[in-house]
C-alpha cells in the first residue's frame, strides 16, 4: 500500500511539472519558425492543402531543409486549437520525464524521480526558443519518442495489430531528429557487439530505417556543409550545451584508465545503460560539429543524465525525505511562477498584436516587460513581445499577415509625444531609451538587418523609422538572450 502511495506521489509530481508546461504554452504567443509552418498550411502563401500537397512539401524539405519528421509531418499540428496543441506538449513533456525516470529506476521511487525531474526542469536548454512549438515538436516530442522506442525494442509487441504499431512508431521515432535518434542507434550497435541482449530485429530496422532517412537528408548535409563561424571555441561550446555529457566522458575515461573500473566498464558494455552512453558521447560530438550554443545539446544532455543518475541510484534512494522535499518544492514554485509569468506576457503580447493591426506603419507604443526586467528565477523561459534585437522573430510575425506587413517598431508609450510634437532633437525617455533625429555613429549593421552602436560601453540597438513623413531613430540597449547567436 505504501509502495503504491509513493508511486501516486511520483506520477502526480510529474504531471504537475508537465501540466504546467502545457498551461505555459496555452499563454505564450506563436512566434519565429511556428510562423514559418503556419504559413505553409494555412493563410495567404499556403502552398499546402491536401495529402499530395503535404508529401511534395515534406518531399522538399527533406531536400533541402532536414529530413525530421518531427518539421514534416508534426507542424500540421499547429492548426489545432491552442488549448489542444499545449496539451499535447504536455503529454509529451510527461513521456519525456516519466521514460527517463524509467531508464533509472524502473520502480520510479520518489527521490529518484525528484531529482531527475528538477535537473530536466533547470538543467536543460528551455531557454534556447523551447517555447516555440515547432522546437517542441523537435526535442519534447523526439526526447519521449526515441525514450519510448528504446524500450519498445526489448518488449515483446503481443499481437500482430500491437507489433505494427510497435514498429510503426519506432519508424517514426528514428525519424524525429538526427542528434536524438543515430546517437541511439550506435549506442545499441555496440551494446550488441558486447554481448547485449539482442532486440526485437524487425523493431530495430524499423528503428534505423527512420534514423537513416532523417540523418543522410540531402538537405541536413547541404546545412552541415554551409555551418557559420560557431558560437564559441569547441571547449566552451561544449561547456555550455553538454556539461553533463562531458562528465560522463571524463568518467568513462578515468574508470578505463584505473584496471579495476575496466572490469566494470565492460561489464556494464552489455548492459541497456551502454546504449545511453554511448548515445550521449555520440550526440555530443555532434553538438560539438554543429557549433551552435543551446539545444544542439539537449539529446547529450538526457542520455548523459540516466547514465550519471543510474550509478547514483543507490545514493539518492538513501537521501532523507526532508532533502528532496526541497528540490521538489522549489520546481513547483518555479513552474508556477512562468506560468504566471508567461499568462502576463500573454496579455501584454496581445495588446502589442491588437495595437500593429491597427497601425498602418508598424509602429506600436506600449510599455512592457523587457527581458532583463524579470527575475532570473524563471531560467528566461518566458516569451513576449519581441525586443528590438529579435529580427526573425519580428520578420516572420509581420510576414504572418502579409507580404507588405511592415516590421514592427515598438516604442515606449511616452515617445508618441515627442512624435506628435515633431521632436527636432534628441530625447532620453522614461524607460531609458533614446529617441532622435539624428543617426549614431553605428558599430555593425548585420545581414539580417539589425543596426547596432555603443553608449558608454554598452551596445546598443538602433531603429530606423519614419512619423507622419519625418525620419527618426530609436535606440535602445541590447538584451542578449542565452545562446544568441
Amino acid at each position: 500500500m505504501l509502495r503504491n502511495s509513493k508511486l501516486n506521489i511520483t506520477t502526480l509530481f510529474i504531471f504537475a511539472v508537465s501540466a504546467a508546461l502545457a498551461l505555459q504554452l496555452y499563454f505564450t504567443p506563436y512566434s519565429g519558425d511556428d510562423w514559418v509552418y503556419f504559413g505553409a498550411y494555412s493563410g495567404y502563401k499556403s502552398v499546402c492543402h491536401n495529402a499530395w500537397e503535404w508529401l511534395k512539401l515534406g518531399f522538399g524539405h527533406w531536400l533541402g531543409t532536414n529530413g525530421r519528421f518531427a518539421n514534416i509531418g508534426l507542424t500540421p499540428l499547429l492548426l489545432l486549437p491552442k488549448w489542444l496543441l499545449a496539451g499535447l506538449c504536455g503529454m509529451a513533456a510527461y513521456m519525456m520525464y516519466s521514460k527517463t525516470v524509467f531508464f533509472i529506476d524502473e520502480k520510479k521511487s520518489l527521490p529518484v524521480t525528484v531529482i531527475v525531474v528538477t535537473i530536466l526542469v533547470a538543467a536543460l536548454p528551455w531557454w534556447d526558443s523551447m517555447m516555440v512549438f515547432d522546437c517542441e515538436f523537435n526535442y519534447v516530442f523526439s526526447s519521449a519518442m526515441c525514450l519510448t522506442a528504446v524500450n519498445l525494442l526489448f518488449k515483446t509487441p503481443g499481437n500482430r495489430l500491437r507489433y505494427i504499431f510497435s514498429a510503426a512508431f519506432c519508424f517514426v521515432a528514428g525519424m524525429m531528429h538526427e542528434a536524438a535518434s543515430m546517437p541511439l542507434l550506435c549506442g545499441v550497435a555496440v551494446y550488441i557487439y558486447f554481448g547485449g541482449k539482442r532486440p526485437d530485429n524487425r523493431l530495430l530496422w524499423s528503428f534505423a530505417a527512420g534514423t537513416f532517412i532523417v540523418t543522410f537528408s540531402p538537405g541536413i548535409w547541404l546545412r552541415a556543409s554551409h555551418l557559420s563561424e560557431p558560437d564559441d571555441i569547441l571547449p566552451l561550446l561544449l561547456l555550455k550545451s553538454d556539461a553533463l555529457s562531458l562528465l560522463l566522458a571524463g568518467g568513462i575515461f578515468y574508470s578505463l584508465l584505473r584496471e579495476k573500473m575496466r572490469v566494470e566498464v565492460k561489464k556494464y558494455s552489455s548492459s541497456i545503460i551502454c546504449i545511453f552512453a554511448v548515445a550521449s558521447l555520440v550526440s555530443m560530438a555532434m553538438s560539438g560539429v554543429s557549433g551552435i550554443v543551446g539545444r544542439s545539446g539537449w539529446f547529450a544532455e538526457i542520455y548523459a543524465l540516466i547514465v550519471i543518475t543510474y550509478f547514483a541510484k543507490e545514493y539518492l534512494l538513501k537521501i532523507p525525505k526532508v532533502v528532496y522535499t526541497l528540490p521538489a518544492l522549489t520546481v513547483l514554485v518555479h513552474v508556477s511562477m512562468v506560468v504566471y509569468g508567461q499568462r502576463s506576457a500573454g496579455i501584454e503580447y496581445a495588446e502589442f498584436d491588437r495595437k500593429y493591426l491597427n497601425s498602418k506603419s508598424g509602429i506600436v507604443f506600449i510599455d512592457y516587460t523587457r527581458d532583463d526586467e524579470r527575475s532570473a528565477f524563471l531560467l528566461n523561459k518566458v516569451r513576449g513581445v519581441p525586443d528590438p534585437d529579435d529580427t526573425y522573430l519580428l520578420k516572420t510575425y509581420a510576414e504572418h499577415y502579409s507580404e507588405t506587413s511592415p516590421k514592427p517598431i515598438v516604442l515606449p508609450s511616452d515617445a508618441k509625444k515627442y512624435l506628435e510634437a515633431g521632436l527636432n532633437e534628441t530625447v532620453v525617455l522614461k524607460s531609458g531609451d533614446i529617441l532622435s533625429t539624428v543617426c549614431p555613429k553605428l558599430s555593425e549593421i548585420r545581414d539580417d538587418g539589425l543596426m547596432l552602436c555603443e553608449k558608454d560601453g554598452v551596445q546598443m540597438v538602433v531603429q530606423e523609422f519614419c512619423y507622419d513623413g519625418k525620419q527618426y531613430y530609436h535606440i535602445s540597449k541590447r538584451i542578449l538572450d542565452p545562446g544568441d547567436r
